[in-house]
């Protein structure tokens, strides 16, 4: 019998964990032929993002098959395919015309397509002599910092060079100016050459590392290191958590800006009116102005309280309220369901256990819930 797996990277990275943490509580280095999964004959085909090259040799490990990446997107179908063992050149199915725009965008035709003229999809590319082609990130990915362009994608691939990195997330933000954060997850060896380390010294280890490739205005600004990404169905990453993570990060609070209370007042959010105020539960409405700096930048042409100034507000006020400090260690289950306009009649209410926080933000009446999700925080430095 062969077993046939259709699946995607999400679900073999966590097989490989499973089986990894197995193999060491067994007190293995680990992953013998006896930790194999049982099966006979297997085939895997993956699809639906992106599989780093660690978790397809660690998969051919546990499950005895090399997986088959697939690339594709829903308007084409699927383009190209790849076994990483051999190589990150991808290889078109015989029924895809490729070609690269002038932007080195890849154009697709195939009979999937109805468009004579093809499908331009949002990822660069380098087409090799053989028909083959590498891809090198989407063209969105493509940044500039300080009037240097830099690849988003390129800066992850040196990070995750390291080896001591099993996945990592880097994004571009604003605030006076437009910076670079980096989100990574240590592997073994990561947690073991920085063990006892301060969060200070790794970013330095990083920075210091990203110097042999990179010039130091475009290097990353702020980091953050986190257990597990936060994935949606297609295991791709969540860019609104990954952004929230940060949402510390705005203007520095001034000596006299009395903490969390200063801070909200200086973006012109208020005045508040608290409803309910225990121990572990607040429940406040507010408004946010057309004038609050809130709603700067993000979206110049439609002024919306973005995913980041909701989360930020969240964090802000429970530190208000319970104490807990601005510093996130881990974000959960965010969701942003409606806009924000200026001077909407919000209410948020916050909930705390231990040291994570909930909350929702919705209409005075509850009618519209414009977010909501959960937090654990922790006090500290960059």
């Amino acid at each position: 019998m062969c077993y046939l797996f259709k699946t995607v990277p999400a679900f073999l990275k966590r097989a490989v964990e499973v089986k990894s943490a197995d193999a060491a509580a067994s007190g293995s280095a680990g992953l013998s032929p006896e930790a194999r999964y049982p099966l006979k004959s297997p085939w895997i085909y993956t699809s639906g993002g992106v599989l780093t090259p660690e978790v397809a040799e660690k998969t051919n490990g546990v499950f005895g098959f090399w997986p088959l990446e697939v690339y594709g997107s829903t308007e084409t179908s699927g383009i190209a395919w790849r076994q990483s063992k051999n190589g990150p050149e991808w290889t078109p199915f015989d029924n895809a015309e490729l070609s690269l725009d002038g932007e080195g965008r890849l154009v697709v035709r195939s009979p999937y397509i109805k468009d004579p003229a093809g499908f331009t999809t949002g990822d660069l590319a380098d087409m090799l002599p053989d028909g083959r082609f590498l891809l090198r990130g989407r063209a969105d990915s493509i940044v500039k910092i300080e009037e240097k362009r830099i690849s988003l994608p390129e800066v992850e691939a040196r990070i995750l060079q390291s080896g001591l990195v099993s996945d990592t997330c880097v994004i571009a933000l604003s605030g006076r100016r437009q910076y670079l954060a980096a989100v990574i997850a240590l592997n073994d060896s990561g947690k073991e050459r920085f063990r006892g380390l301060d969060n200070f010294e790794i970013n330095r280890w990083f920075r210091e590392y990203l110097l042999r490739f990179f010039e130091s205005v475009v290097l990353p600004k702020k980091w953050r290191y986190i257990d597990v990404f936060p994935l949606d169905a297609q295991g791709k990453k969540k860019r609104l958590e990954m952004e929230a993570l940060f949402a510390r990060e705005g203007r520095p609070e001034s000596p006299d800006s009395e903490g969390a209370c200063g801070i909200i007042a200086s973006r012109g959010v208020g005045p508040e009116k608290v409803l309910e105020e225990t121990e572990d539960r607040a429940l406040l409405e507010f408004t946010v102005p057309p004038g609050s700096d809130y709603f700067d930048v993000h979206f110049p042409l439609l002024k919306v309280l973005p995913a980041v100034a909701q989360f930020e507000l969240a964090i802000r006020y429970a530190d208000r309220f319970f104490k807990t400090g601005i510093g996130v260690r881990q974000a959960k289950r965010l969701k942003f369901s409606a806009l924000v306009y200026p001077d909407t009649p919000l209410r948020l209410e916050l909930n705390r256990r231990a040291e994570t926080v909930s909350f929702v933000l919705t209409s005075p009446d509850g009618g519209t819930v414009y977010s909501s999700g959960s937090f654990t925080v922790r006090g500290g430095a960059e």
